[in-house]
């Protein structure tokens, strides 16, 4: 028996040889082109085939995972449901595999956004992985953004080093896996750059109050484990090299008297530390644009 997405459905499209759904037509011809021209007759050259046994033409996606095409289906025939329930992250892949080979990006904009809204915070690498692909073919940019910049924060090495994203490149090309390298090269400087900054500001000083607070600094840095150069930075992740600096004691410089270093009074080594990463979090997302190598307002070449 049919699954009836549209009680009303002039249409039957079977997926894998399990399950059959009545839709209507005309919803899915609007979502896309592709199916559009499936839902004809083979004399149209379409796939749609009706026998004198059944009431409705039949078109048989023998490949198409059917609870992604159910989700598809209820989005684009606009069921209550479709929004009020969100799809696994696993099942939303399946779904951006759905709307990049039947080319629907735009009929799945709304549901996409909404969906990806609610189901990113407090995801797997893996999951996270799996969104992307619906970011992706529905052109969120700052959903792009958003989840790859998680990738980074979350991730250890290098994107194409992690076998579960290197060996799903279905929708995506080899560029994005060179986007997730050069942000996470360029990260990694800025994050060491950051750790740094503190002994660049008070090196030149030629006084003991600021050699001593710069050591202090330094012998907390590396009590951390974010010593750059060192293999305890090396293993860590963003997030945890972030986490380890806001366990840092904060130290406030109090300037020898009579010396330049008055400049730098009250200087708080820990909150200017975390001030430094928090602005690399913020540049650590991947641009979609330049990902899919199409014109970008932003960015004159890409990442």
């Amino acid at each position: 028996m049919a699954v009836q997405i549209d009680p009303d459905g002039d249409v039957l499209v079977n997926c894998s040889g399990a399950v059959t759904f009545l839709v209507s037509k005309k919803a899915l011809a609007l979502a896309s082109s592709v199916l559009s021209w499936m839902l004809k007759a083979p004399v149209e050259g379409g796939l749609a085939i009706k026998d004198e046994t059944s009431k409705y033409a039949v078109v048989s996606l023998p490949h198409q995972d059917p609870e992604a095409f159910r989700i598809f289906c209820e989005a684009v025939h606009h069921k209550s449901t479709s929004l009020s329930h969100i799809p696994t992250p696993g099942c939303l892949r399946g779904v951006a595999y759905l709307v990049d080979e039947y080319n629907c990006g735009k009929a799945m904009l709304y549901p996409a956004h909404v969906w990806l809204t609610q189901t990113v915070k407090g995801r797997s690498h893996e999951q996270l992985w799996d969104l992307l692909h619906l970011a992706y073919v529905a052109n969120l940019r700052e959903h792009f953004y958003d989840i790859s910049r998680e990738l980074l924060w979350t991730g250890k090495g290098r994107i194409r080093c992690w076998q579960y994203a290197s060996e799903d490149l279905r929708i995506f090309s080899e560029a994005i896996l060179d986007g997730f390298d050069n942000k996470h090269n360029l990260a990694t400087h800025h994050f060491q750059r950051a750790i740094m900054r503190v002994v660049e500001r008070f090196l030149p000083l030629q006084c003991q109050t600021p050699n001593e607070f710069m050591r202090d600094y330094l012998r907390d840095v590396k009590d951390s484990g974010t010593l750059p150069g060192s293999d305890a930075l090396a293993e860590k992740s963003f997030q945890q090299i972030y986490t380890a600096a806001k366990h840092m004691k904060e130290n406030f410089f109090t300037e020898h008297v009579g010396c330049s270093c008055y400049i730098f009074s009250g200087y708080a080594q820990r909150a200017k530390l975390l001030a430094w990463l928090n602005e690399c979090w913020k540049g650590m997302g991947l641009c979609l644009p330049c990902v899919k190598n199409v014109a970008c307002e932003e960015h004159s070449t890409a990442q």
